[in-house]
């Protein structure tokens, strides 16, 4: 599951306070102390001197945090196997003002040189307490001896045949000092669409970068790769270069053909990399997340991979980069079987 705060400007972005451990020694004895440095600006944060009227003996030991995951409607499977997980919140991103004032993209920007910087890793880095939370068949859960501060809870339901979250969310909630108990009630899930292997892929008509256009129907009856990427996607980056000998050996395959996504915001960007990597198969270059294809191929992270059939298919989706020349491989061989009915799917072939 993606971390909400990997990017700037996002909806998911909230105010976690950074926290330090201060060690006060008197007869050789210690004393640790959790001070939230709570900040409203981009400086360092302040010291923060305790209130001569906190006690510390009065905070309770153990903190509690209860609530109950709802289940989509028609669900068919179990809540007890959801995951789900309690992380503390980053502060803000420290954008500049004048960054902000030029809108998302400035900001992408930003953020895209800062985490490389010192500054950029050592806020990205510090350490964020992390409680696993177990759900019981209700959907009930309790996490216990959590620590005061910002979090966000983290859920998701999978369909381990298919590999897929099938309902997911967030909810975020802060843990005030003095309080024993959190109760955040009832959470209603919700159901994530996804394309389960052996159903046809939705038809599409997208133009290429080159100008020509990639049509789904004009591609029936050959084996049909589908990859979408950015070039702000570190791991999609890493797996470019599994994809570029994949083209080099399959892509000349008469019952083969590549369609690449690109998600890039700045299209010019994305034209520079194509062009300097030699990325010379199509390229749609569809500029957002909200581009209507993504809602309908269900795409929700990045890198994404479908495998089709020659009927249109799913017949593989989320392959690694170093399964890819097989599985295609094998799949072209499978297409090319001679006695297979075009409606007949690939027999399963066990792992």
């Amino acid at each position: 599951m993606k971390d909400p705060q990997e990017r700037p400007g996002s909806s998911s972005t909230s105010n976690r306070q950074p926290w330090r451990w201060i060690a006060l020694g008197a007869g050789g004895l210690a004393i640790i102390v959790v001070v939230a440095l709570w900040r409203s600006d981009y400086k360092r944060p302040r010291a923060v001197a305790l209130s001569p009227d906190v006690s510390l003996a009065s905070e309770p030991r153990h903190r509690t945090v209860t609530g109950r995951l709802i289940a989509p409607p028609d669900c068919p499977w179990k809540l007890g196997e959801t995951k789900g997980i309690l992380q503390e919140q980053l502060p803000p991103f420290p954008i500049p003002p004048d960054v902000k004032a030029k809108g998302r993209r400035a900001e992408d920007e930003w953020f895209q040189k800062w985490k490389t910087t010192e500054e950029g890793q050592t806020f990205l880095n510090q350490p964020r307490r992390k409680y696993e939370v177990s759900v019981s068949s209700d959907g009930s859960f309790s996490v216990e001896n959590v620590v005061t501060g910002t979090y966000w809870l983290s859920y998701s339901l999978y369909d381990k045949l298919e590999n897929e979250v099938v309902s997911g969310g967030m909810k975020s909630f802060s843990l005030s000092p003095g309080t024993t108990v959190l109760a955040l009630g009832e959470i209603q899930m919700t159901a994530r669409p996804y394309l389960r292997k052996g159903e046809r892929a939705p038809s599409f008509e997208v133009a290429a970068m080159d100008g020509t256009v990639m049509n789904l129907e004009a591609y029936k009856g050959k084996v049909v790769f589908l990859h979408f990427w950015s070039t702000e996607c570190a791991p999609c980056l890493a797996e470019m270069p599994h994809i570029v000998k994949m083209h080099r050996e399959l892509g000349d395959s008469t019952g083969f053909v590549m369609l690449g996504f690109n998600l890039d915001e700045n299209r010019q960007k994305a034209r520079d990399y194509i062009v300097k990597k030699k990325l010379v198969w199509p390229q749609a270059l569809l500029g957002s997340w909200k581009h209507e294809l993504m809602r309908e191929l269900c795409v929700f992270g990045i890198p994404e991979n479908f495998l089709l059939d020659p009927q249109g298919r799913v017949v593989e989706k989320h392959l690694p980069g170093d399964q890819l020349l097989r599985e295609i491989r094998r799949h072209l061989a499978d297409a090319s079987a001679p006695g297979r009915s075009a409606d007949q799917p690939p027999a399963p072939v066990s792992r």
